[in-house]
């Protein structure tokens, strides 16, 4: 059951993925490409982490099938926003909104919650690498 319960949230995660990836590009090439980027670097831990959710459960063999399903529903995603005008319109806004939730609720309190260094210079890595992939995109341009 909580691999369900999971399999379901990380669903409506990785929709909205597709439409953040779908919205950027239609809104500026070099923002879609830097979205895609950033979506792609954290598809790997999420295929990882419901297949170990999956297997730890009593849903063992669908690990690998609840993976592939996060990847076809980022497609869903993609596709959905050419073809919704809604979307179109404000799925880039929708999926900002969804990040900053997430961001918010569960990302921010786990790094103030922990002592020491390594979570805040973890996180600031990770702010350093963006900004680097967006000058590197930005000279490409």
């Amino acid at each position: 059951m909580a691999g369900t319960s999971a399999l379901i949230g990380l669903l409506l995660h990785t929709f909205f993925d597709g439409v953040a990836i779908a919205s950027a590009f239609l809104v500026r090439p070099e923002l879609g490409l830097m979205v895609f980027i950033a979506i792609f670097l954290h598809k790997l831990p999420e295929g990882v982490t419901i297949s170990s959710i999956m297997m730890a459960g009593a849903e063992r063999e669908r690990g690998g099938r609840a993976a592939a399903l996060l990847g076809l529903a980022t497609l869903a995603g993609v596709i959905m926003t050419d073809h919704v005008g809604f979307l179109v319109q404000h799925g880039l806004a929708i999926s900002a909104g969804v990040a900053i939730y997430v961001a918010a609720s569960n990302l921010v309190p786990e790094l103030q919650g922990k002592h020491g260094w390594t979570m805040p210079a973890a996180f600031f890595a990770g702010a350093l690498v963006f900004f680097g992939t967006k000058t590197l995109v930005d000279g490409l341009s």
